[in-house]
C-alpha cells in the first residue's frame, strides 16, 4: 500500500506539485475543479487506503477514488453550483481517468500563468450553465379560440415568453462569470433581471400548462375541490376573489393561486410585472397572466373581460397536479 502511494506521488514532477499547492492553496472551497481533489491526495492531503487496494481522498469540492486494477484509473465526484444558482446548476458530476490522461489535463490547466488560470475557470464555469429553453406549447396556436385568439398565443409564446429565455440565458452567462471571479458587486447587480427574466420564463411555463381548449373543460374535483371549498367557501367564491383582485392589478402583474406548504392552505394573491409567486410565500399551483401583451389585441382595455373568460379554458387537472406536487 505504501509503495501504491508513493508512485502516485512521484508521478508528480516537484515543479507540477508546487503549481497544484500554489493554485490550491488555502481557497480549495472557491474553485469548482473536479480534478482539484485528485491534486490534493497526491501532494499530501487526507488519504485513506481502503481494504481492496483503494485510495480515497474527500475535499469541499467532492471526492476522489483511485483503484488498482488491470488499468489503473481514478474517479472523481464532484459538486456544482449552490450559491446563487441553487437549483439552477445543483448535481454532482463524475469522471474517470487514466494516470497518463490525468498528467496532462493536470499540466495543461494549472502550469499557465495566474490570467490564463483565470479565463480557465471562467471557461470551466460556463460549460456547466444549461441554456434555457423555451418549451414548446401543449396545443395548437388556434386551440383556445374563442377565448384566446391565436395570434395572441403565437406572439405571446414564440416572442414574448422567447425573450425572457433570451435574456435570462445572458443573464446567467454574466452571473456565471461574476461567480468565477468572486466578484460579489456584478452578482448583487444581476439580481433584477434574473429576477425579471427568470420569473417571466418560470410564470410562462406554468401558465401554458393550466390553460386547454373549451371542449376540454371540467370543473375541479379531487383533492383541489375539497382544498377550494374548505378554503374558499366554494368553488364560485374562489373565482370571485381570484378575478376581483386579478383586474385590480395596477399596470402589469400576474393574478395567482398558491399553496401555503406550512398550513397547507390555498391562497389568492397577486404580483407586479414578472414577479413570480414564490415571492409571496406561496406554491403557485394556477396563474393568470394580466400584461397587456396577454389580452390586449382581442379584449383592448377589458381587461375584466378576458379575466372572467379564462375560466372557460382552465385545466384543472393540471392545477390538481401542481397542487398535489406542492403538498409532498
Amino acid at each position: 500500500q505504501q509503495q501504491q502511494q508513493q508512485q502516485l506521488k512521484t508521478m508528480l514532477s516537484k515543479s507540477t506539485r508546487r503549481a497544484a499547492l500554489k493554485s490550491g492553496g488555502g481557497d480549495i472551497g472557491k474553485f469548482s475543479h473536479a480534478l482539484r481533489s485528485v491534486t490534493l491526495f497526491l501532494v499530501g492531503a487526507d488519504t485513506t487506503f481502503g481494504s481492496s487496494s483503494s485510495l480515497t481522498s474527500s475535499s469541499s469540492l467532492g471526492s476522489c477514488k483511485y483503484s488498482s486494477s488491470s488499468q489503473n484509473h481514478y474517479s472523481t465526484t464532484r459538486n456544482i453550483g449552490g450559491g446563487l444558482r441553487k437549483g439552477v446548476l445543483g448535481g454532482t458530476t463524475t469522471t474517470n481517468f487514466s494516470p497518463s490522461s490525468f498528467l496532462n489535463h493536470h499540466h495543461r490547466n494549472y502550469n499557465n500563468n495566474n490570467n490564463n488560470n483565470n479565463r480557465s475557470r471562467g471557461e470551466k464555469r460556463r460549460q456547466f450553465s444549461t441554456k434555457v429553453t423555451l418549451p414548446d406549447l401543449p396545443y395548437d396556436f388556434s386551440a383556445l379560440e374563442p377565448i384566446i385568439d391565436a395570434q395572441i398565443m403565437e406572439i405571446h409564446h414564440s416572442k414574448h415568453h422567447n425573450t425572457y429565455v433570451t435574456n435570462l440565458n445572458v443573464t446567467l452567462e454574466k452571473l456565471a462569470e461574476a461567480e468565477a471571479k468572486n466578484d460579489v458587486a456584478a452578482m448583487i447587480a444581476l439580481q433584477p433581471n434574473l429576477k425579471f427574466n427568470g420569473g417571466g420564463h418560470e410564470n410562462h411555463s406554468l401558465f401554458w400548462k393550466v390553460l386547454q381548449p373549451k371542449k376540454e373543460y371540467s370543473d375541479p374535483s379531487g383533492e383541489l375541490k375539497r382544498m377550494i371549498e374548505r378554503d374558499f367557501g366554494s368553488f364560485e367564491n374562489m373565482k370571485q376573489k381570484f378575478a376581483s383582485q386579478t383586474v385590480a392589478v395596477q399596470g402589469s402583474g400576474w393574478g395567482w393561486l398558491g399553496l401555503n406548504k406550512e398550513t397547507k392552505t390555498l391562497h389568492v394573491v397577486t404580483t407586479a410585472n414578472q414577479d413570480p409567486c414564490i415571492t409571496t410565500g406561496l406554491v403557485p399551483v394556477f396563474g393568470v397572466d394580466v400584461w397587456e401583451h396577454a389580452y390586449y389585441l382581442q379584449y383592448k382595455n377589458l381587461r375584466p373581460d378576458y379575466v372572467n373568460k379564462v375560466w372557460e379554458i382552465v385545466n384543472w387537472k393540471q392545477v390538481e397536479e401542481n397542487l398535489v406536487k406542492a403538498l409532498m
